[in-house]
């Protein structure tokens, strides 16, 4: 015999919407452990929205942005509170990914130019590998592998 399902009742929050420009989540000891603000720009033109998680220190682990021209953007980052990898949607000038090392350096760039980029080779797709003195090592654009200096 099947058992009979008992109606269950929507549980009744104490408030159904809540509005803000800025929340900000603190852990029982007051450190601020998320944020989710925006901002309406010029009568609600060209405005963000940003979330920001934080560590147990208040320093930011992982950021979500969608800029004034509706571009979004995540961020990891490290624990010595620098980037560690970045990604960034554009429409208009491109998209790209950058990895960072520990140290913060930026090491590796992939990018698809957008119609409005100046970059000169159009919309080519392009992987750079950045050598640990910030030069260009290698690209997947040229084809070429440079040797650094010892």
């Amino acid at each position: 015999m099947a058992k009979k399902r008992v109606k269950r009742q929507p549980k009744k929050l104490s408030v159904d919407v809540i509005e803000a420009q800025s929340i900000t989540l603190v852990d029982e000891y007051g450190s601020e452990r998320a944020k989710l603000a925006c901002s309406g720009g010029e009568g609600g033109i060209g405005g963000f929205t940003y979330i920001c998680l934080n560590d147990d220190e208040g320093h930011p682990k992982i950021t979500l942005q969608v800029d004034d021209q509706g571009n979004p953007s995540i961020a990891l980052y490290t624990r010595n509170n620098s980037s560690g990898v970045s990604m960034a949607v554009n429409d208009s000038h491109g998209n790209g990914l950058v990895i960072h090392g520990s140290d913060g350096k930026t090491h590796i760039m992939l990018g698809v130019p957008g119609p409005e980029s100046n970059d000169p080779r159009g919309q080519t797709p392009d992987i750079t590998v950045i050598d640990e003195n910030g030069r260009k090592n290698w690209s997947a654009f040229e084809g070429t592998y440079e040797i650094p200096d010892t």
